[in-house]
C-alpha cells in the first residue's frame, strides 16, 4: 500500500514505511486512554480533520493506520466524515462502523467528537 499522506497513529519505527510509498508521512502520539491520555483531544481531531479534507481537495491519497483500527482510526475517520459532510460526531461515528465492523467506541473519543461536531449543519 501507498500513499501521498501517511498518518500513524500508534508508534512507529524509523523503517517501517518505505519513504518512497509514503513520502508525507505524520505521526499522532494518540492513545486509548481516558482523558488524561490524550491532551487537546478536541483539537486533535478537530486540526486532523481539516487537513485531510485539505488533502483529499488536492486529490491527494491519505492513509490513517493504528495498531487494530479498533478505536483511533475510526475516531479519525468519523472527526474526517463531520467535517467533510457536516455530520454530527455521534452519526459520523456510527457510519464508520457500518465500514469497520471490528471499530468500537472509546467514550472518551465519542465525547470529544459530540464537542466538536454537535449536531448536523448545512452545507
Amino acid at each position: 500500500v501507498s500513499a501521498d499522506v501517511t498518518v500513524s497513529l500508534c508508534r512507529m519505527g524509523r523503517t517501517q514505511l518505505d519513504p518512497v510509498r509514503h513520502p508525507i508521512r505524520i505521526e499522532l502520539g494518540l492513545l486509548d486512554g481516558g482523558k488524561a491520555a490524550n491532551a487537546n483531544l478536541d483539537f486533535t481531531f478537530h486540526d486532523l480533520a481539516r487537513a485531510i479534507v485539505q488533502w483529499r481537495s488536492e486529490d491527494k491519497t491519505v492513509l490513517v493506520h493504528c495498531v487494530g483500527a479498533v478505536h483511533r482510526t475510526p475516531a479519525v475517520g468519523a472527526a474526517y466524515l463531520a467535517e467533510k459532510l457536516g455530520l454530527s460526531g455521534r452519526e459520523a461515528l456510527r457510519r464508520v462502523g457500518t465500514q469497520l465492523p471490528m471499530a468500537g467506541v472509546n467514550p472518551v473519543f465519542e465525547e470529544a467528537l459530540e464537542r466538536v461536531w454537535p449536531g448536523e449543519v448545512s452545507r
